[in-house]
């Protein structure tokens, strides 16, 4: 199979100043003054299980090229966490529906990392489906007249304002429909497709990424983070000659969020560690409201 992929400047594209021009960290126009602790927390929440699972997500493209290469990623994402936790891998994923079913399929507190692996923006998650029914395919591409589209979206404002001119599906969903519970306290939500985290794409609202962090820490997840690309992503990890088996979109620039905040962005390659994300949440804690977001 010929894996062919348009090599660019990604780091000269996605070094651009992150921007939310309506943000406040004190005063969000949308959920009023807040601090850090403002929400109490669960009170099963300090009984959290001794064993945890790991979520692996992959798939929804029209394109089969583009699914064996969300596959070959995830194995590479999946391979850096070893024996930690239970791993889940699903199948490929059919639709936004059931990327909450298999979520919110969990009991509380049982989710220590979530790894979505599909194309994405700032509004979606993006997959897509045959209108006579048939799903994203390992071996069949869906030609592009005949794409339904069964996003993920941001919020359901964004599902309203694409609804138009789109073909929706009724299996497109929103990150509203999620039981955030269902996530523990120091968990991690890592989106590795394109622009996940672009506020530009996301028009008057906030990104994905941003969303889900706002909904983990509002589930009392007060150490919860979502990682996302703020520009495109590449599975090049090695350059023009990484091997399909090496496919890996964890590389360029990512940012982390906490709360809805920019907590710091990296360049560094493959998987952020947990001690990176903790000594980023100890200084925001320690800061209050004078945190300001650095590079690691």
């Amino acid at each position: 199979m010929a894996f062919k992929w348009q090599v660019k400047d990604w780091a000269a594209e996605t070094d651009k100043k992150f921007r939310q021009p309506w943000r406040e960290k004190s005063e969000d126009w949308r959920r009023g003054p807040r601090r850090w602790g403002d929400i109490e927390e669960d009170e099963a929440f300090a009984d959290e299980p001794e064993t945890y699972s790991r979520l692996f997500i992959f798939g929804g493209a029209g394109f089969q090229s583009d699914n064996n290469t969300f596959l070959h990623a995830l194995r590479n994402v999946k391979r850096d966490y070893g024996s930690d936790g239970e791993m889940k891998e699903s199948a490929i994923i059919k639709s936004g529906k059931q990327i909450v079913d298999i979520i919110n399929g969990h009991s509380n507190s049982a989710i220590q990392s979530l790894d979505i692996i599909t194309h994405g923006g700032g509004r979606a998650l993006y997959l897509v489906k045959n209108k006579n029914g048939e799903y994203s395919s390992l071996t069949e591409d869906i030609p592009i007249a005949d794409r339904l589209e069964v996003n993920l979206y941001a919020g359901k404002a964004l599902k309203f304002w694409e609804s138009f001119g789109s073909n929706i599906g009724s299996e497109a969903t929103t990150i509203d429909s999620i039981n955030y519970k269902r996530f523990r306290n120091a968990s991690k939500i890592e989106l590795h497709g394109c622009n996940a985290a672009d506020q530009d794409a996301a028009y008057f609202w906030d990104s994905i990424a941003v969303n889900l962090s706002d909904k983990l820490y509002a589930a009392g997840r007060k150490r919860a983070v979502v990682i996302a690309h703020d520009g495109p992503a590449s599975p090049l990890i090695n350059g023009p000659d990484t091997k399909p088996e090496e496919q890996d979109y964890r590389w360029g620039k990512r940012v982390v969020y906490h709360d809805g905040d920019l907590l710091f962005w990296t360049w560094k390659k493959r998987r952020i560690s947990a001690a990176t994300i903790n000594k980023y949440l100890d200084l925001k804690e320690g800061s209050a409201s004078d945190y300001e977001a650095v590079e690691d």
